[in-house]
């Protein structure tokens, strides 16, 4: 007779299972439903499919509530599939490829993503492709095995992810987000400011750190790389630097070679919930690959790391440091001398790499010394508003900082918890204070800086603790083969629903997000393209053209024989927008009342201000009040190219009600 203790989670199981069925059936029935309203009636086809996939969830909601509470030894008489599979033999892997491939097709290329884009249906349809991709990867008698669940969970989020990204790779001319266009402008800079009509002698500066602005900008040392080219790398430095910081933090498991494979795409998944900058996880490779090295070499690796991501974002300085005393200090087997020299080795030489010799580069280079001067920074900070609504759930980021956050890492660290608990890692208080102090500090760090105005949108200023969270992953397998804790001591529902989770959610977030290219005809983009092109080069006969956003236009010689005006560039004039810094504006308000510019490139930008639903409302407010309404005062549209959102404006003969931003 079954025990409550046996009854609970099956019962919470059938609770779960029905309720994503009946959540996917409603989101299936109201896109029906939409179809309907707009045909005016209800097409055969969408009655069939809605019988269709009602009969879906009928089949799966069975074998669901079979397997949870049927004894597993009646499974595979009972469905007779497990015998079908034996007898494809090599065909389950071609089988296991196209079912890979066919959810990726479907949503990343077809109108169908748009239509199911609901999380409750992708939820639904993803938890059916891992157990249908689960099905053909079990080499063992039932019709499921937990290995093989988490291979395929892993396989298929990290395919969505790598089609996420290989869709960016386009020829489209203009920005497919906010700032990209004027992202990769600033990438030029470093080794490609010759693309620009440019004075030589004069200072030409990126609105980015010079960290991201050498990696980002490597394509740049080639003339002839294009927006295609561009477009790819940033999705190559988005994806590759991630499986190869997993595969280096893990390879004391590379004698297990599919589980070490499995880890480099679990990091990569775990880590895109961010997404992380590519120059902070080179920083992480960095310290993977020195923190078991000796001293000196370590040493000198970290001092590289440290310096690397102090000149790419000063809030990272000691970032590279902290990691390797977390790992160093956190997978010794006893704290004897030698692991508290390398702490404290570990520690100088994030001052030395993080601090000191930052500062020589700046003094070097007569640079603005940032981060690294705590007025200026107290200052910078003291100007912007936090918004610590943002923690919760809310019209910019859904799930809230601290939910999100809750999903990306909470079935990890319960992992870890059950590691500790069961003895498979043995940690003395000490190390696990260190390591519980440093994931605090970075946690710390991460939740201001996220509910700062202009920030709190996704998990990516949490990039610090999200990596630090894999290396106390790391120090808690060192000397363990993932085998003999799957197999051996972390046998327990728990410990396994922990890992299926830890798989299943950051997987699940690049599907949930996959969206086929939505982009103008390309007749339209051309006849946008040349129309901006002939009144561009027009006014820029008669005087300077500003190209406010857009920027890319230049890069790669969409317009031609145009002057840079470097002044005022889009994301500048955010940034001080959100600071309210009034100063910044003065030159800029007194340059549109002269008509400096005879035509500005800008978005299409409208006055209205945001309400309680509105996306990144505070910072629309700030650039209506700062940005939109003078631009517009003294200037006005002369074209609007909405489908491609650019728009030319030109100043205004009458000023007089302008004065008000003179004073």
């Amino acid at each position: 007779m079954q025990t409550l203790k046996t009854l609970l989670p099956k019962i919470v199981i059938t609770l779960v299972c029905l309720w994503i069925e009946m959540r996917a059936w409603l989101a299936f029935l109201a896109v029906a439903r939409a179809i309907q309203a707009e045909a005016g009636y209800m097409p055969p086809r969408w009655i069939a499919g809605l019988a269709i996939f009602s009969a879906l969830e009928v089949a799966t909601l069975l074998l669901a509530l079979s397997l949870t509470w049927l004894p597993q030894s009646v499974m595979p008489r009972l469905s007779g599939l497990t015998g079908l599979r034996a007898r494809l033999g090599r065909a389950n892997w071609g089988i296991a490829g196209m079912l890979l491939l066919l959810p990726l097709w479907v949503f990343g290329y077809t109108i169908w993503s748009g239509l199911f884009a609901s999380s409750d249906l992708r939820l639904y349809m993803f938890l059916l492709w891992v157990a249908a991709l689960g099905f053909f990867l079990t080499r063992e008698e039932g019709l499921l095995s937990w290995e093989a669940v988490w291979l395929s969970s892993v396989l298929a989020g990290g395919a969505a992810a790598l089609i996420g990204y290989l869709l960016e790779v386009t020829p489209y001319p203009f920005s497919l987000t906010w700032s990209e266009g004027n992202r990769m402008y600033d990438w030029s800079i470093m080794f490609g400011r010759g693309r620009y009509l440019y004075p030589e002698g004069q200072p030409l500066k990126a609105f980015i750190d010079v960290g991201r602005q050498f990696l980002w900008g490597l394509p740049f040392l080639f003339p002839q790389s294009n927006i295609v080219v561009v477009r790819f790398w940033d999705s190559f430095i988005f994806t590759f630097p991630y499986f190869l910081l997993g595969w280096l933090a893990f390879r004391h498991w590379r004698g297990e070679r599919l589980h070490w494979l499995l880890a480099g795409l679990w990091v990569f998944l775990l880590l895109s919930q961010g997404p992380i900058y590519t120059t902070l996880v080179v920083c992480a490779i960095f310290v993977a690959l020195a923190w078991r090295w000796p001293l000196p070499a370590a040493l000198a690796t970290v001092i590289v790391a440290s310096f690397l991501a102090q000149i790419s974002r000063w809030t990272w300085l000691f970032a590279p440091s902290m990691w390797a005393i977390l790992v160093a200090f956190g997978s010794a087997e006893r704290l004897d001398r030698r692991a508290w020299t390398r702490a404290f080795a570990f520690a100088a030489a994030g001052i030395l790499g993080g601090y000191v010799l930052p500062w020589f580069y700046v003094l070097i280079r007569n640079l603005n010394p940032s981060g690294l001067n705590p007025v200026y920074t107290a200052g910078k900070i003291g100007t912007q508003a936090l918004l610590w609504y943002r923690l919760f759930p809310n019209p910019t980021f859904g799930a809230g900082i601290l939910w999100a956050l809750f999903l990306a890492v909470g079935p990890l660290a319960l992992w870890l918890f059950l590691l500790y608990r069961r003895r498979a890692w043995r940690p003395a208080p000490l190390q696990v204070l260190a390591i519980l102090g440093v994931l605090a500090a970075f946690f710390g760090v991460g939740v201001t800086v996220s509910v700062k105005i202009g920030g709190g949108s996704n998990l990516h200023n949490m990039d610090m603790f999200l990596i630090g969270m894999v290396f106390a992953t790391v120090a808690a397998t060192q000397g363990t083969r993932l085998s003999s804790l799957l197999r051996d001591q972390l046998t327990g529902r728990v410990e396994r629903v922990a890992l299926l989770l830890m798989f299943l959610i950051p997987a699940f977030t690049p599907f949930s997000t996959l969206q086929a290219q939505t982009l103008p005809p390309a007749a339209e983009v051309d006849q946008a393209l040349a129309a901006i092109r002939k009144e561009v080069t027009a006014a820029s006969q008669r005087g300077e053209v500003l190209f406010m956003d857009q920027r890319q236009l230049l890069t790669f010689g969409y317009v031609q024989g145009v002057p840079l005006v470097p002044d005022y560039e889009k994301k500048v004039l955010m940034q001080n927008s959100i600071e309210n810094d009034e100063v910044y504006f003065e030159p800029y308000y007194r340059d549109l009342s002269q008509g400096r510019f005879v035509m500005i490139v800008s978005e299409p930008l409208k006055l209205g201000l945001s309400n309680d639903e509105d996306n990144f409302g505070e910072e629309n407010d700030s650039w209506v009040r700062w940005v939109a309404k003078p631009t517009l005062c003294f200037y006005k549209p002369l074209f609007t190219f909405k489908s491609v959102g650019v728009e030319l404006l030109v100043p205004r003969s009458n000023i007089e009600a302008c004065t008000k931003y003179l004073q």
